[in-house]
């Protein structure tokens, strides 16, 4: 893992009425009281640890019913699988199109998608072999798979964060004593407050072949690149 600290600094001596207020108020003089500001920003680079992708399903029914019992049929072997997954909506609309005479409609278009989040890339080849058989049960049906791309979970980002966080406020606690040292004064941190930097996964669209069968299916494994997690804490110091 990659580690960058940069460090920018702004000090001033206090000017503003309600600070010198407040300063008199605790008996100390504004005039003898520096305050001192800095940003740290801190990153590092994460290996990601969930595969997400998006999985669009279409089905051409001649009724309502017949579409919600496909989908549901479709909806009931995919859980079977056990993978992990968010969303499972689906929707039922008419199937128009526009002709010279008008707008023509003809049967129904069902249709679900799931966003599946899974640990091992490989577990995608047994999703895409289940699909593979719904459609040989149901010809008409269609699956589209989208945005397949190395994400790092909330459970590793969040780890990533804490620690990071720590690291700052030790480096704002070492600035500290090297500002008393510096400005032969005392100076303590008054407040730190953190803004987490979130960088976007470039994300990439492909569609399974229609005439693919289920034991030549091998997907492509994305690339794992990294991911960046940035934390910057803004810290600021009164010496006296």
């Amino acid at each position: 893992m990659k580690k960058i600290v940069f460090i920018s600094i702004w000090v001033g001596l206090l000017s503003m009425i309600n600070v010198g207020k407040a300063l008199s108020e605790t008996n100390i003089d504004p005039k003898k009281v520096t305050r001192v500001s800095i940003v740290l920003e801190h990153k590092r680079e994460i290996q990601p640890d969930i595969l997400s992708l998006r999985i669009n399903v279409k089905i051409k029914a001649n009724k309502e019913t017949d579409a919600i019992n496909i989908l549901g049929d479709a909806d009931k072997r995919i859980r079977k699988l056990g993978l992990n997954y968010k969303g499972g909506d689906y929707r039922i609309e008419q199937n128009c199109w526009w002709a010279k005479k008008g707008q023509v409609c003809e049967g129904v278009n069902g249709y679900i998608t799931y966003n599946f989040e899974l640990r091992d890339y490989k577990e995608q080849n047994v999703l895409y072999e289940t699909l593979n058989k719904i459609k040989e049960t149901y010809p008409s049906l269609t699956f589209e798979v989208s945005e397949p791309v190395w994400i790092a979970s909330q459970e590793l980002t969040d780890k990533v964060q804490k620690e990071i966080k720590l690291e700052l406020v030790e480096k704002a606690q070492d600035f500290g004593e090297a500002l008393t040292e510096k400005l032969g004064k005392v100076c303590r941190v008054t407040s730190i407050s953190f803004t987490v930097w979130r960088y976007l996964p470039i994300t990439y669209r492909f569609t399974m072949l229609k005439s693919a069968e289920p034991s030549s299916i091998e997907a492509p494994e994305p690339m794992k690149d990294e991911k960046t997690v940035e934390v910057s804490a803004n810290v600021d110091y009164l010496c006296e």
